[in-house]
């Protein structure tokens, strides 16, 4: 059968220094050290223009290779490189439920769609909501 990461390939777009969210390196991405942090994550991965995703969830990461290993729901396993891939990260809404800055900082340099600026996160552990204003 066709796996997943080749249907993504000839489907996706590769991110480029142009791309859609411009090219890991030139955002500063962490250390490969430090991208092991992301592991047990939550991500989507997005192919078909935008409309069609596989949730999955980060379970290893090889410094040798740069890859991360996505266990998909459907029981699927791939090793891939997420800056070039387009994905979703699923952010937990509270330190209790496991968010750190870390993790949102390294998904924004990873590529994550959608991961805005470093929310800020309140005594109780909750992140504050944007106020308009």
């Amino acid at each position: 059968g066709d796996s997943l990461s080749k249907r993504m390939r000839r489907l996706a777009p590769v991110r480029s220094g142009s791309g859609l969210a411009g090219n890991a390196q030139q955002r500063g991405v962490l250390a490969s050290g430090d991208k092991h942090l992301a592991v047990g994550c939550r991500v989507s991965l997005i192919w078909r223009l935008g409309k069609e995703s596989c949730k999955g969830k980060l379970t290893s990461f090889s410094p040798q290779s740069g890859k991360f290993t996505v266990k998909f729901d459907d029981g699927r396993t791939e090793a891939l490189l997420l800056e070039r891939q387009r994905f979703l990260w699923h952010s937990p809404r509270a330190c209790s439920a496991g968010y750190r800055p870390v993790l949102h900082s390294l998904m924004q340099q990873l590529g994550a769609e959608g991961v805005g600026p470093l929310p800020r996160v309140g005594e109780d552990g909750r992140v504050v909501p944007e106020t308009a204003g």
